[in-house]
């Protein structure tokens, strides 16, 4: 897999089997510039169904380069999108599927991942829930660069069909046990919130909302003496995205708000309860001392920036409670406990938030 993954683009002659730029920005494609697209995409589909591999590969970088050229990836308008998805999300979902070899499929997926239009996304789907990890991780990885180029480009995705592919990823971060492809499903949310433009608020929204339910769950269930490093970086990762969102140019929703305060606070209950339990290692003792560390910091930062926007012209203190951890002397260790419930029942709590109690204090 991780072979698979680390394969870019080759560097090779640009002048043949290129589709002019004229085509690629095209807004409204011609009866002509269609059967070029056609042509182009059935003789890269040749090259790519090859049982040599140095055609295979030829044929995956002429698929992905109209797309994925760094002088036009921006500028690919919706017209060639849909047009060139058209030609090859049906080739590509078939060699996609079980049965082909690994590498085909990883491949095939990747290409569907940077089309990013309906038709693409839905196939996408149901790779989703593959039985190998390989291609799940890779399902997740393709999404995530759906969401990227929805983001940087002239969308041809509908908000609709975003917004499903995100309830996908998210039902997978909420169930998976294969941590690397819960890092991938975490990371395919992660794009999702950044898809900031015109009409597309509840795509944003929703990754931020999911991405934060799917997180608290899993911190709620993790055992207070967990050795899953993955887990916790994961969980990390998906935290310090919240706090992006909530210092974001664009304000986010109360609803979504409350929710990621949530999140910050499972955070700081979770480090709580670890530390209460003797599960916290001493002061220096390595990276699962770090990991908790920055877990508590990123909790009580983020309860931070989401009262800041719910109580808007209100003057709100910093807090330093997480600071407590990092003091070097285990003794204070103990402090941070108070600490933690007084600050979760003051800021978490209480309104403007106003969560169950019972969520994190048990």
């Amino acid at each position: 897999m991780v072979f698979a993954l680390s394969l870019s683009i080759a560097p090779s002659a640009r002048a043949q089997n290129e589709l002019p730029v004229s085509v690629v920005q095209s807004t409204s494609l011609s009866g002509s510039q269609k059967e070029e697209v056609a042509r182009y995409a059935a003789a890269a589909l040749t090259l790519f169904k090859s049982s040599v591999w140095s055609e295979t590969r030829r044929g995956r970088d002429q698929l992905l380069r109209p797309l994925e050229d760094p002088q036009s990836a921006a500028s690919v308008s919706v017209s060639f999108r849909l047009e060139y998805s058209r030609e090859l999300v049906p080739a590509l979902s078939s060699l996609a599927a079980k049965g082909n070899p690994d590498l085909t499929r990883l491949n095939a997926i990747r290409i569907l991942g940077s089309i990013a239009t309906a038709q693409s996304a839905s196939a996408i789907e149901p790779f989703l829930s593959d039985e190998a990890s390989a291609i799940k991780f890779m399902a997740c990885q393709a999404s995530g660069n759906t969401f990227r180029v929805l983001a940087a480009s002239s969308p041809a995705l509908p908000s609709g069909e975003a917004v499903r592919l995100v309830n996908r990823l998210a039902a997978l971060a909420g169930a998976e046990a294969d941590t690397t492809v819960l890092d991938g499903a975490v990371i395919g949310l992660i794009e999702a919130t950044k898809v900031d433009i015109a009409n597309y608020t509840e795509v944003r929204e929703g990754a931020f909302l999911k991405l934060a339910q799917a997180m608290s769950t899993r911190l709620q269930a993790l055992p207070a003496d967990s050795q899953d490093s993955a887990m916790l970086a994961t969980i990390l990762r998906a935290g310090v995205a919240a706090r992006d969102g909530l210092i974001g140019r664009t304000e986010l929703g109360n609803g979504v708000v409350r929710e990621l305060a949530g999140f910050g606070g499972d955070l700081l209950a979770y480090v709580m309860r670890r530390t209460r339990a003797g599960h916290l290692p001493a002061p220096g003792a390595g990276t699962l001392r770090s990991a908790l560390e920055q877990l508590a910091s990123t909790g009580e930062a983020n309860v931070f920036y989401a009262l800041l926007s719910l109580d808007r012209g209100k003057r709100i203190e910093p807090t330093a409670i997480s600071a407590t951890l990092q003091d070097g002397r285990a003794a204070t260790d103990a402090e941070f406990v108070a600490q933690a419930a007084v600050f979760i029942r003051e800021k978490v709590v209480a309104p403007p938030v106003g969560l169950p109690a019972d969520r994190f204090l048990k």
